[in-house]
């Protein structure tokens, strides 16, 4: 079984499929950010950790999202994170203030 599914994952790739992209794109989060972390030992990416609505801690990389935007700077502790399934905008809600859409580069 796993050397099918890696030669799935080869089969995919070499035909410029971008299976992160279809992982992304099909997520649905909607969460309360608990923090802002750099991954050390993936080339120091951005990472959110956040929290979803029966309180599981969930990662998700924004380098496409903060790719010519504000989002690293701009989003913290406290704020919900809203990305709908099969999109790749991520919404930021702060209490108080209207909502940032960021687009993914992708």
């Amino acid at each position: 079984m796993k050397i099918i599914t890696f030669s799935l994952i080869l089969l995919l790739a070499s035909c410029g499929v971008d299976i992160y992209r279809i992982q992304v794109r099909s997520a649905d989060i909607k969460g309360v950010l608990i923090k802002k972390d750099i991954d050390d030992f993936n080339h120091n990416a951005h990472v959110l950790i956040y929290a979803d609505s029966i309180g599981v801690e969930n990662e998700l990389y924004v380098g496409r999202w903060e790719e010519k935007s504000d989002l690293w700077s701009y989003v913290q502790s406290g704020d919900s994170i809203i990305k709908p399934p099969r999109s790749l905008l991520l919404l930021v809600k702060r209490k108080g203030e209207y909502v940032k859409i960021y687009h993914s580069q992708y």
